[in-house]
């Protein structure tokens, strides 16, 4: 029996919190058995074929799968084999975390960033939530220099608390992979 010369296909770069499918090419298996470590299985275990549900830690993790790979249906004797794939649950708190000034002046323009290229962001929308105080419109007013990742903002000329939150979502380096995110 020669062993299989296959792997599991499947995202290795995942958000936190997410579902990913994750498969073996087709064929005949017996006892097929799948392992993750840093996330549950969903379904399809003792298939070739199963959703992976990735827990909220950042970090290098893996998955793998053993059984018995068979050349046709009903062989009596198979290949046993063991695959593995390292899988990172990645952190973009650095890329969407807003930056700037959290305590400002009283009518201060201040200018708020987040670290993604625009490029690595898709349905960005900031929004201003009025605490206490005069009220702020929800959706910052357009000054000019503003673009997905950066904001500038003016803030009343009286005492008030506000939250400013972006949310939207960024593309993983490398991949075709989104995560959505709010940060406040």
């Amino acid at each position: 029996c020669s062993y299989p010369n296959f792997a599991i296909t499947g995202d290795e770069d995942v958000c936190r919190n997410t579902a990913e499918t994750y498969s073996i090419p087709t064929g005949t298996y017996n006892s097929l058995v799948w392992t993750l470590l840093g996330g549950t299985i969903n379904s399809g275990q003792g298939t070739r074929s199963i959703s992976a549900q990735w827990g909220p830690t950042p970090g290098r993790d893996s998955l793998g799968v053993t059984g018995v790979h068979l050349s046709f249906a009903g062989q009596a004797r198979g290949c046993n084999f063991s695959l593995s794939k390292v899988v990172d649950i990645e952190d973009i708190a650095d890329f969407t975390t807003i930056t700037g000034d959290a305590g400002n002046c009283i009518g201060a323009r201040e200018t708020y960033t987040i670290g993604a290229a625009a490029t690595q962001l898709s349905n960005v929308t900031w929004t201003i939530t009025t605490v206490s105080g005069a009220a702020m419109p929800t959706t910052p007013p357009v000054i000019a220099g503003n673009s997905i990742n950066k904001q500038t903002i003016q803030w009343p000329s009286v005492p008030g608390v506000y939250d400013l939150t972006v949310a939207g979502n960024f593309t993983i380096p490398g991949t075709n992979n989104t995560c959505s995110f709010t940060n406040t």
